[in-house]
């Protein structure tokens, strides 16, 4: 089961992608005005992309950030209120920290240092 992920990091990108568009559902961002959807539809696919493209964890990371950064800006904008919005981007983080630290505790397999 553990080289499902490691072999299919596509897998993971979904999972982000999936949980990040239900938290903002939740979090009624549908009620919201066109600018503060457009912001929230620019940031969920953030971090879901990078972990498909990168294996960079700073790469990773710097996605995460700015996505949570789209979606505060995109919660003060907002006439209506979205409290949880900015979760859209916590659980991808927690997903790109999981899979960084698996990715530590792998063997590489070319015998270079494994990524940071």
């Amino acid at each position: 089961m553990s080289h499902l992920f490691t072999r299919k990091p596509w897998i993971l990108a979904t999972l982000a992608l999936a949980i990040a568009t239900l938290q903002a559902w939740d979090s009624h961002v549908l009620l919201a005005d066109a600018m503060t959807q457009i912001l929230v539809v620019a940031a969920i696919p953030l971090p879901a992309l990078a972990i498909a493209l990168a294996r960079d964890t700073r790469v990773r990371l710097a996605a995460v950030v700015a996505a949570a950064v789209l979606l505060v800006i995109a919660r003060t904008v907002s006439s209506v209120p979205l409290p949880d919005l900015t979760l859209a981007a916590f659980f991808p983080g927690w997903i790109v920290l999981f899979d960084h630290v698996r990715m530590l505790h792998e063997p590489a397999d070319d015998g270079a240092a494994a990524p940071r």
